[in-house]
């Protein structure tokens, strides 16, 4: 009952604080109230646009055509096998196959025919595999399914193990007991090993932050650009400081960003456990969070080197001579981070990389899923990034106001004086 009564009790008192909220008037002098507008109008202009609905649905879409395309072949093969068993086969050969099927979650079906019943089935293609104590048949269509390859193989050496205890007088239930007993455990090896399994989910992380990170820091860019040449920029830094105006644009588009990547993290793992494909293998609630706060701490990055840029742009046509020049990091972390990947090994340039800001974003993941960086460098990571953000933004802010107001190159003494 008190799982019920303290949501309720919990559900009033939020509602009586946003109705208290709601009703006192809202203040707009504070410190943070101008970041706070120009973040809120970043976000809603961006989230309503049709680029921003469109680019979702398209990556929503290739996540679940390559996330559930996979499980639709694989439950399209396992039809259930048709396995007989000969009539004069010993009673252990129809349990074993009963019972492998069942370990190995292999749907059969079983019938008892003779001998030269169950050889003309497996060549007329009516029965999938014959089995005695001899030998086993397989026709041609289990022949080309893996799983049932994987199948047919374990009833194989299942039932000549059987087949010698028997020869060497053990009783059934001798036998039973032998073919039964639990494998040794083993120990030393890592939960999520580095290897084939795991390369999907480091290769969709890492095409996914670079998709984001160039479409979010182009549009930071993009906008600082579309402001200056409208010149509403200037009427906003007649009341806002430029590193306040800078940073609601930046939080904005974050913002948004954040909302894209945790609705494609979600959508990839509830597709992921419920159709239990191994695209993703090895991925995991802490794999997504690591990407997401590396995705983030990149974003931090980048959006204030663009935004600079695009308080430097004058026309459209220059937008993509300074893109190529701002994206050489990105793609190098990303190239790098996809080669060590595929090679299911950290290199040494992904090392350097992982302590180099905004390329970090591509390695520290890519380290951390190969189990080749403790947390505590990843921390050293993360705490450069913060610390190069902090930098780079005083930097953009210094670019952003003298391009805007004052035209120009910009001077040490301008980097240190601004506010």
């Amino acid at each position: 009952m008190r799982w019920v009564v303290y949501p309720v009790v919990l559900a009033l008192l939020v509602w009586r604080v946003l109705r208290r909220r709601r009703a006192a008037p809202r203040l707009r002098d504070g410190p943070r109230s101008d970041i706070v507008l120009v973040a809120a109008r970043e976000y809603r202009e961006r989230a309503r646009s049709r680029t921003f609905r469109i680019s979702t649905g398209v990556v929503l879409l290739v996540l679940l055509v390559a996330i559930v395309g996979p499980s639709i072949g694989r439950h399209r093969h396992h039809a259930p096998l048709r396995v007989d068993v000969v009539a004069a086969a010993p009673p252990w050969v129809r349990a074993s196959v009963v019972a492998l099927a069942h370990a190995l979650d292999q749907a059969v079906t079983v019938t008892t025919t003779s001998p030269a019943a169950a050889i003309s089935g497996v060549h007329a293609g009516t029965i999938d595999v014959t089995a005695s104590s001899r030998e086993l048949r397989v026709g041609a269509s289990a022949a080309s399914d893996p799983a049932a390859q994987s199948y047919v193989q374990a009833l194989a050496l299942t039932l000549g193990r059987l087949r010698a205890a028997t020869a060497a007088g053990l009783s059934e239930s001798q036998s039973a007991a032998v073919i039964g007993a639990p494998a040794l455990p083993v120990r030393g090896l890592p939960s999520s090993p580095a290897g084939s399994t795991y390369v999907g989910a480091l290769v969709v992380g890492a095409i996914v932050a670079f998709v984001l990170l160039t479409q979010y820091a182009t549009w930071t860019l993009l906008g600082v650009m579309e402001e200056k040449s409208s010149r509403v920029v200037e009427v906003l830094l007649a009341t806002m400081r430029p590193l306040r105006l800078l940073s609601g644009k930046v939080l904005g588009i974050g913002a948004l960003a954040l909302t894209q990547v945790a609705l494609l993290g979600a959508v990839t793992l509830i597709a992921t456990r419920a159709t239990g494909t191994t695209v993703l293998a090895g991925s995991s609630l802490t794999t997504v969070v690591v990407w997401v706060v590396w995705i983030l701490l990149g974003y931090g990055v980048a959006s204030w080197v663009y935004a600079a840029a695009g308080s430097l742009a004058e026309r459209q046509d220059q937008v993509q001579s300074l893109l190529l020049p701002l994206n050489i990091p990105t793609i190098v972390g990303y190239i790098t981070a996809l080669t060590a990947a595929s090679a299911g090994h950290a290199s040494t340039l992904l090392w350097v990389l992982a302590f180099v800001p905004l390329m970090s974003t591509f390695a520290v993941p890519t380290l951390i899923g190969l189990h080749a960086m403790s947390w505590g460098w990843a921390l050293v990571s993360a705490l450069e990034s913060v610390v190069a953000i902090g930098l780079v933004a005083r930097g953009a802010a210094a670019i952003y106001q003298r391009a805007i107001l004052r035209g120009g190159r910009v001077r040490l003494r301008d980097l240190r004086t601004v506010r």
